[in-house]
C-alpha cells in the first residue's frame, strides 16, 4: 500500500477525530474567506462610486435630524421639515466664478408621500438631468455582461415614474400599472433593478409635477451639481458654492466615498488579523488531535517501524493526513464563507460590490489550509517517527 493511501485507510478508521479537525478548520476558514470577500466587494464598490461621483456636489438646506444618501452614501443630514431651497438658489449655483464648469445642475424636492396608501418618499427630480448624474442607472461603456438597471423606459410624461426595486415589490406593481401618490395617478414607467441603496425604497417623479402635488411652488429640498470634467478643481468649487449659499451645506460626494474607505481598512485589518488567528488555533487543533491519535497508533506505528519503515516515511503518513483533513476543511470554508458573504453583501444597504466565488480566495483558502496542516503535524510527525520499535511494542503489551 501506498504512503498516501495508509494515511486515507487512517481518516477513515478515525472519522470522529478527523470530523472535529474538519469542523474547527471550517469555521476559521469560512470567517476569513466571508470577511474578505466582503473587504474586497466594498473596496470595488467604493472604487466605482469614486468614479462616478468623483465630480459631484450636492447641496442642502442645514438642518440634522435625518440621514440622506446619493446612490447609497450617507451624504446629509436632513429633514422632510428642512429648510427648503428655492429657484433662486439655481441661479446662485451658476453665478459662482467657475460657473463653466458645472455640467449637470439638478434640482430635487423630497416629498413624503402615500402611494396606494402606503407611507414613501417620492423625489421630484429633472429625469434628463438625473439619468446624467446617476451614471449607474444606465449602461456602463465597454462592459459586458451588465444586467439593465431598469425594466421599462425612461418618463416622457409628466405623470410617468420611476420606481425602486423594494417600493415596488411592496406595492405589487410593475412596469405599465398605475399608483395614487397623494390622490393624483402616476403611471409607472421603469421598475429600478436592485441598487443595494436607499434607491431601491424610493420613488422618482418629475419635479415640476410634483410642486404641483405639493403645492411648493418653486421649493426644492436640494441640488445635486456634476462637473464637465474628472479633472475639475472640485474643492474650489466647493468653496465658491459654499461661499455663494453661506446658509446650505455644501458636500463633495467623493470626500464622502473617500471617507468610507476608512471601514474597509478596518475590516482588511481585521480579516488579516483573523489569518493569524485562524492560523495559530487551527494548527492547535490539528496538533492536539494529531498527538492524540499519534498515541493510539503506537503499535501500528512500532509495526511499521518493525517492518521497515523509515523515519521519513511515518513523518509523511502524519503529515499528509493533516494536509489531507485540511484541504477539505478548505473546500468547505471556501463555499460556506462564500455564501455567507454574498448574503451579509445583499443585507448591507450600499454596498454594491458583488460577492461570487473568486479563484484568488480559493487558493488563500488552500494555501492556509496547508499552512494549518504542516504547522499543526510537525510535531506529531517529528513524535510519531521517533518511537523505538522495540518500546511501542512494549507499551502496548
Amino acid at each position: 500500500m501506498k504512503l498516501s493511501g495508509i494515511a486515507i485507510s487512517s481518516i477513515r478508521q478515525r472519522k470522529a477525530k478527523a470530523a472535529f479537525i474538519v469542523a474547527g478548520l471550517v469555521v476559521g476558514i469560512a470567517a476569513v474567506v466571508a470577511l474578505t470577500s466582503l473587504s474586497v466587494a466594498m473596496q470595488e464598490d467604493l472604487s466605482r462610486r469614486l468614479q462616478d461621483y468623483g465630480t459631484s456636489v450636492i447641496i442642502s438646506g442645514k438642518s440634522e435630524s435625518l440621514a440622506l444618501s446619493y446612490g447609497g452614501l450617507s451624504v446629509s443630514s436632513a429633514a422632510f421639515d428642512i429648510r427648503n431651497l428655492s429657484q433662486n438658489d439655481l441661479l446662485r449655483v451658476r453665478s459662482i466664478p467657475d460657473r463653466d464648469l458645472l455640467g449637470v445642475v439638478s434640482p430635487v424636492l423630497l416629498a413624503p408621500s402615500r402611494a396606494d396608501g402606503r407611507q414613501v418618499l417620492v423625489v421630484g427630480v429633472r429625469f434628463k438631468d438625473q439619468f446624467r448624474l446617476k451614471r449607474w442607472w444606465g449602461q456602463r461603456v465597454g462592459e459586458v455582461n451588465q444586467l439593465m438597471p431598469y425594466r421599462g423606459r425612461k418618463p416622457q410624461r409628466p405623470d410617468e415614474i420611476v420606481v425602486g426595486n423594494l417600493v415596488a415589490s411592496q406595492l405589487g406593481k410593475g412596469v405599465g400599472e398605475q399608483v395614487r401618490i397623494s390622490g393624483k395617478s402616476f403611471r409607472i414607467s421603469a421598475v429600478l433593478s436592485e441598487q443595494g441603496s436607499q434607491e431601491d425604497s424610493l420613488i422618482f417623479a418629475d419635479l415640476n409635477r410634483m410642486q404641483e402635488v405639493t403645492g411648493g411652488g418653486g421649493r426644492l429640498t436640494l441640488i445635486e451639481v456634476g462637473l464637465k470634467s474628472q479633472s475639475a478643481p472640485v474643492d474650489s468649487i466647493v468653496r465658491q458654492l459654499r461661499k455663494a449659499m453661506p446658509e446650505a451645506r455644501v458636500v463633495q460626494v467623493g470626500q464622502v466615498v473617500q471617507s468610507n474607505q476608512n471601514v474597509v481598512g478596518i475590516v482588511a485589518k481585521f480579516a488579516a488579523g483573523l489569518i493569524a488567528v485562524v492560523l495559530v488555533v487551527g494548527s492547535l487543533i490539528v496538533l492536539t488531535t494529531m498527538m492524540a491519535s499519534v498515541n493510539e497508533r503506537v503499535a501500528e506505528i512500532g509495526l511499521f517501524r518493525a517492518i521497515g519503515f523509515r523515519r521519513a516515511h511515518i513523518m509523511w503518513i502524519v503529515v499528509v493526513e493533516a494536509v489531507l483533513l485540511s484541504l477539505v476543511a478548505a473546500v468547505i470554508g471556501f463555499v460556506i464563507g462564500t455564501i455567507s458573504a454574498a448574503g451579509l453583501a445583499s443585507r448591507m444597504a450600499g454596498l454594491g460590490g458583488t460577492v461570487g466565488l473568486s479563484p484568488r480566495l480559493g487558493g488563500l483558502a488552500v494555501l492556509l489550509a496547508v499552512a494549518i496542516g504542516l504547522l499543526g503535524s510537525s510535531y506529531p510527525a517529528w513524535r510519531a517517527s521517533t518511537l523505538d520499535p522495540t518500546e511501542a511494542f512494549r507499551k502496548v503489551v
